[in-house]
């Protein structure tokens, strides 16, 4: 939210990044390789922009720039502090994770995988964030260690799934 109540822009967003790091717009205009007259009327919410070459001349995720995922200053920042481990989490996926210790069993997977979905029907969003990157890097493991063939040619997220039982 602006100072006055108005939503915020991406516009605004782009502006206060560029100034605290220190860009004038025809700076960042160079790196993002757009025109400054383009990029001032970004700044001012009369064009839109793509985002996503300013957001890499800025050096930083287009999800601030686009304000998400959506979060108000001061409200929900443990659940929104979740994120980033989850975001690690799910981009390994595919390439199976290398984890310090042994992983808990897949039974006991399967009970923790039933209490994620309690925490998430009860709408305790925090608790259920503190849990779930863990439990998908674990079963991650098994899904990519398992020579089971109830598990071949099915792409990884599905395998995790299946690996604790729990097919949707």
């Amino acid at each position: 939210m602006a100072d006055d109540g108005s939503p915020e822009t991406a516009g605004t967003r782009v502006a206060r990044a560029r100034k605290r790091r220190g860009l004038t717009q025809t700076g960042l205009a160079q790196r993002a390789s757009y025109s400054r007259g383009h990029l001032a009327q970004v700044e001012a919410a009369h064009k839109a922009a793509t985002l996503a070459a300013v957001a890499a001349a800025l050096g930083m995720d287009p999800a601030e720039l686009y304000g998400q995922p959506y979060q108000s200053r001061g409200q929900d920042d443990r659940v929104h502090a979740m994120i980033p481990e989850l975001r690690r989490v799910l981009a390994y996926m595919d390439v199976g994770p290398e984890l310090a210790g042994r992983p808990r069993s897949v039974d006991v997977l399967a009970a923790e995988v039933a209490t994620a979905r309690r925490l998430e029907t009860k709408a305790q969003l925090t608790k259920l964030g503190v849990r779930l990157p863990a439990v998908l890097e674990e079963l991650s493991f098994w899904a990519h260690e398992s020579d089971s063939a109830r598990f071949a040619g099915v792409p990884v997220v599905r395998r995790a799934g299946a690996a604790a039982g729990v097919q949707r």
